[in-house]
């Protein structure tokens, strides 16, 4: 049988070295992480997706929302005229009165008042509105990411590279990998989180943006496609890549610092230690608040850019619409527009959600991994 699946001859002498003695005992080590980082994905998922809803809408608000002397472009153009350009549809006056419910809430800008809002409309489920889209985005993302991580480790460890670069190429490069692969499921999840609060420039948007909400993952992306083209399911990669190859450096070089530490201290690495899981969660949490204050503005840019179909000024009539900005163009209009401060909007929540999701990914990809291998994990 394993002559046959070696690709050889049933009675063919086969190599001391051959690929049937090396394939088994990699392909168990590699299925070990992948089992343990889907897992890992799914708890994540779970847990975060209440923290991920609310900074989103913290983060798509505009600076007018914040502010009594001013009222959202769509709806102070409108009002202007006396009239609404959906009269006589019922649609179209379901459409005004979200518009009108997001303006009111302009004064009450805050992560309390976005929770509370969410829990008066949907109640304790809309906290977790579009989880399923974040499982799905989840499982590739994370299970790519520390598989890869655990990957290219070994590998750098393997040809002796110094060991506190070690983590920040590993964990630069397998987030490179990662966000690249599954950035249009990252795109979906972040409209559907976003759909219930973005502040579209028109009616037609507005009506898109609910049917995000209602529609499916694969429903979505080939609406997206449909009216774009396949490269706009990588709207946002660019933020991405900025928000998150520095932040993983830098993530995995301090919590590989934190943890040998922490492991000095409760007694070592060994698997069974007492206060290995608990090493785990705060190596994690540590690093992850130090990493998402660097990166923050890069969240921004990114979650805007993915929530909303309209980047940059609509081009006069006749003229082709300008190509979409860059990161760093999105920035300094975002700062023109709005000041420095749209750049943190929502930090206080990423500084919650980032730490719990870093921790609850460690820890639990670890004691999966220790029960799979029939190992205690505390």
């Amino acid at each position: 049988m394993m002559n046959v699946i070696a690709g050889c001859q049933p009675n063919a002498v086969l190599p001391s070295r051959s690929c049937c003695c090396v394939y088994p005992r990699i392909s168990e080590k590699v299925m070990l992480q992948i089992q343990s980082s889907i897992g890992a994905s799914v708890m994540v998922a779970i847990t975060t997706t209440p923290l991920e809803v609310v900074k989103t809408r913290l983060q798509i608000a505009p600076a007018s929302f914040h502010h009594n002397s001013k009222r959202p472009l769509f709806s102070k153009s409108l009002s202007s005229h006396g009239h609404s350009p959906c009269d006589g549809s019922q649609e179209g006056n379901r459409m005004l009165s979200r518009l009108s419910s997001l303006d009111s809430t302009s004064h009450r800008p805050g992560p309390f008042n976005v929770v509370k809002t969410i829990l008066k409309k949907k109640g304790i489920g809309g906290l977790w509105t579009g989880t399923g889209a974040a499982i799905i985005h989840a499982v590739p993302s994370v299970s790519i990411y520390l598989v890869c991580y655990e990957q290219l480790k070994a590998k750098f460890e393997e040809i002796k590279t110094p060991s506190a670069l070690t983590p920040v190429l590993a964990g630069a490069l397998s987030r490179s990998i990662s966000v690249l692969i599954t950035s249009p499921l990252d795109l979906v999840r972040t409209r559907k989180m976003a759909a219930d609060s973005v502040t579209p420039r028109d009616a037609v948007s507005l009506a898109r943006s609910v049917a995000d909400k209602r529609m499916g993952v694969m429903s979505v992306m080939r609406q997206l496609v449909a009216e774009n083209g396949w490269r706009c399911l990588w709207r946002g990669v660019g933020a991405s890549l900025w928000r998150d190859v520095p932040f993983s450096a830098l993530y995995w070089f301090s919590a590989e610092q934190i943890r040998h530490r922490l492991q000095a201290v409760s007694g070592g690495p060994v698997a069974g230690t007492s206060g290995t899981l608990s090493v785990n969660l705060a190596s994690g949490m540590l690093a992850g608040a130090l990493a998402s204050v660097v990166s923050h503005p890069f969240d921004v840019v990114k979650t805007q850019r993915m929530a909303t179909r309209d980047h940059g000024p609509a081009a006069p009539r006749g003229r082709a619409a300008a190509p979409a900005e860059g990161t760093m163009g999105l920035i300094r209009r975002a700062v023109a527009e709005e000041g420095l401060a749209t750049l943190w909007k929502g930090l206080g929540v990423r500084l919650v959600k980032v730490p719990v999701s870093c921790a609850v990914a460690l820890a639990s990809f670890e004691a999966f991994k220790a029960a799979l291998q029939g190992q205690p994990a505390a």
